[in-house]
């Protein structure tokens, strides 16, 4: 990308458009610069698919590829737009990475389009270039909003929602608030951070003369109607399962927000520099502050869709209970607000960024080549990303032992010798057992969408479990493409996110398992646990992966335990 294009101020006169074919060189080329960031949105959406392609798997995208596999009105901790989004890429791609990073891929690519034509209404053409450059320095929305997570959907949704309400502002037309709340009941169905759309537009519409005549018309609240009938499917599943979700995602989370911290606070400052804005920081709060002060109604409407939420948040980050994630919706408004500040601005700061575009470009692009070798390949001296690495050969162990079991078709009683194994583990925590059981959840139901006519095997499942609870039934499910037989520590009756609804006990009882364990600290009280559930169970050995695919340097090691776990208990 020419950083002259960048450079430039936005046009302040109307030129109409005519055809490439009928225009000379030189006119030919300054239709093209005008419709720069359709080119920067290309190159940009090449680069995702590129790392969409290089870049294994997260535990958090295999838990959501189990989403798309247990297909359901909503789930306990997310709404079910990104399960639902995930289902429809494996049609396209099966069940791979891509499979399950396509749809938030095209979804990563709409909302940059929407944004950019949101940036070219208030601002001009070379805002438009801007907006798709900023976004892509920002390493959340190029990661995350891009593949096989919640925020892909939802920012998609948000982007949307802002479109129309501005249209229905700008064209006075009130049929615009109706297509505008369709998108925020979508966005809703994405994550819940998205009713913070509300507060925003209508804070702006309360206090702006201009478009308040609006809270006299019905179409807004005619648009509310239509959010709430698209969000339904989430009431609904909840109404089914005893209001589980928005019981989680409210009052849990408040309760375990119970501490003020100015540590904790600038701890999320801090992450919120680094993984959203490292780089257009002081930009930032240029734009911020000449919003602040302008009279023009496009800032303000911008400002407005960024300040409830972020100022939720940061008073939420100063609590033991916070996610770097959870703001990231409002940055886009604050993102069309530097492209504006940029190209129109005599600041110095906005000078500077016009000037430096390629150093600016430069220092982006070398720390995503760092980084996605390091998510790729493993730097040494870096830490590897948790739960990411190794599970096609965990996969194919877990799978040869179950191999074992069905031949040899033995369980219960007769494989009683095999617990002197893990008898001196076990030893250690039996004056905690009492203690345990008190911290035990019992929180298993059934699934309204799992069809019972499913069986996990001929009477042999895998059980996996590491020190986080969703992150190692998540890849052994998907690197065995086995998503049904594969189940957590919700079958010892502890609370494991939304496995406690997909594995049924009952269903299970006397049954042997493949137990795969992620060593860590908690390894003598799962084999005691082991020991309460099964009847018997056998240690199989262990495997020790390096992390790490480059010849130099020393590899960090990663250990798990193997167990043949026979005729399984239930709950106790």
């Amino acid at each position: 990308m020419d950083s002259r294009f960048l450079r430039r101020p936005p046009r302040s006169t109307f030129q109409p458009e005519l055809r490439s074919s009928a225009l000379p060189g030189t006119q030919r080329q300054a239709l093209l610069q005008k419709h720069l960031w359709l080119w920067a949105l290309l190159g940009l959406t090449a680069v995702r698919f590129l790392m969409a392609w290089i870049i294994p798997l997260s535990p958090e995208e295999a838990y959501h590829w189990n989403f798309a596999r247990h297909l359901d009105w909503s789930y306990y901790d997310h709404p079910p737009m990104l399960g639902w989004a995930i289902a429809l890429g494996r049609l396209f791609f099966g069940d791979t990475e891509l499979g399950v990073r396509f749809v938030p891929l095209l979804f990563s690519t709409g909302t940059a389009a929407l944004l950019a034509r949101l940036a070219q209404r208030f601002y001009g053409e070379w805002a438009a270039a801007w907006t798709v450059f900023l976004l892509a320095v920002n390493p959340c929305v190029l990661v995350i909003g891009a593949w096989g997570f919640p925020d892909a959907p939802l920012l998609f949704f948000w982007s949307l929602t802002l479109g129309l309400v501005w249209r229905a502002l700008e064209r006075e037309q009130g049929a615009w608030w109706l297509g505008a709340g369709a998108a925020l009941g979508a966005a809703m169905l994405s994550k819940y951070t998205a009713a913070f759309l509300v507060p925003s537009i209508f804070g702006y519409v309360i206090f702006s003369t201009r478009h308040r005549r609006w809270l006299a018309t019905p179409w807004p609240y005619l648009g509310g109607v239509i959010a709430l009938g698209v969000f339904m499917p989430v009431v609904y599943w909840n109404w089914t399962h005893d209001w589980a979700s928005f019981r989680f995602q409210s009052t849990a989370r408040f309760a375990a927000a119970n501490d003020f911290k100015w540590r904790a606070g600038g701890v999320f400052l801090g992450e919120q520099w680094l993984a959203i804005l490292p780089l257009t920081l002081p930009l930032g709060i240029v734009a911020f502050w000449q919003a602040l002060r302008s009279w023009r109604t496009e800032d303000h409407f911008l400002l407005w869709l960024f300040l409830p939420m972020i100022g939720f948040f940061w008073m939420f980050g100063f609590t033991p209970s916070y996610h770097v994630l959870w703001a990231l919706p409002a940055y886009l408004s604050l993102t069309v607000l530097m492209a504006g500040a940029v190209v129109g601005g005599q600041t110095m700061v906005a000078r500077l960024y016009r000037d430096r575009i390629k150093w600016i470009g430069a220092a982006a692009a070398c720390l995503l080549v760092v980084s996605v070798s390091h998510a790729a390949w493993v730097l040494p001296g870096i830490s590897p990303l948790r739960e990411t690495y190794g599970w096609d050969q965990i996969a194919a162990r877990a799978k040869a032992e179950r191999e074992i079991l069905l031949a040899t078709g033995a369980s219960g009683a007769s494989h009683g010798s095999g617990m002197a194994s893990i008898a001196s583990q076990t030893k250690r925590i039996e004056d905690r057992g009492s203690r345990i059981e008190n911290r035990v959840s019992m929180l298993v139901s059934r699934s309204s969408i799992l069809d019972p006519r499913l069986s996990p095997g001929p009477g042999v499942f895998y059980l996996a479990i590491g020190n986080r609870s969703y992150p190692c039934p998540s890849q052994l499910a998907f690197h065995l493409n086995a998503p049904e037989q594969v189940h957590g520590s919700s079958l010892f009756g502890i609370h494991n996110l939304q496995y406690q609804y997909w594995s049924h006990p009952k269903e299970l009882l006397g049954q042997d398992a493949v137990v795969v364990l992620e060593s860590g600290i908690n390894d003598a009280w799962i084999c005691g646990m082991l020991a309460q559930h099964f009847q018997s169970v056998e240690a199989a050995g262990e495997l020790i992966l390096p992390i790490g695919k480059l010849p130099i340097g020393r590899k960090r090691q990663v250990r798990y335990l193997f167990f043949r776990a026979h005729g399984y208990r239930g709950l106790q």
